[in-house]
């Protein structure tokens, strides 16, 4: 199942996307088929990686935002990717979310929205990945499970889990 299928217009200007394997390269194509935007050689499509957002990353992408788009009428879209967001980072953005620019649409790509202020948070579209919202049920059935195991059964059961995780069935 695609996590995108039920955006049918870009209306919303600013989204919260759960990060999942492919997630990106997944949004990437999706854009391309729906809306025929594609990330190869537009220059209105900005592709923003960090390990933590912070303050000076924020300004930098209201600094991109503000600047005129090369092609008149496109729209612009920005795909910012991070493990993590400083609070001060997520003020500086609260009003680029808000009110954007016109055809500017944001994808904000993190483990977890529980992260964010609830401010930020409620100028989000969230998005959330089916196997992301099934695997939390799934995690906590593994977890009874561990819990009704002999010490030695849980060696082994930790064992599958990470051999799991290491051929990447698991995350």
């Amino acid at each position: 199942m695609n996590p995108f299928q039920h955006i049918n217009t870009l209306s919303h200007h600013a989204y919260f996307i759960h990060s999942f394997k492919d997630g990106v390269e997944r949004l990437k194509e999706f854009l391309k088929e729906k809306f025929g935007i594609s990330h190869i050689q537009n220059p209105d499509f900005y592709h923003l990686q960090f390990e933590v957002l912070g303050i000076d990353e924020s300004r930098r992408i209201k600094e991109i935002h503000l600047s005129k788009s090369f092609a008149t009428g496109s729209k612009r879209i920005f795909i910012i990717e991070a493990s993590g967001i400083t609070h001060e980072a997520q003020n500086s953005l609260l009003k680029v979310f808000e009110e954007p620019n016109k055809d500017s649409h944001f994808f904000l790509i993190m483990p977890s929205a529980e992260v964010l202020l609830q401010t930020l948070r409620s100028r989000l579209l969230i998005i959330k990945n089916d196997s992301v919202e099934h695997g939390s049920k799934d995690v906590i059935n593994e977890v009874e499970k561990f819990l009704k195991l002999s010490k030695k059964d849980k060696v082994v059961f930790v064992d599958e889990i990470a051999k799991d995780i290491s051929d990447e069935k698991k995350n």
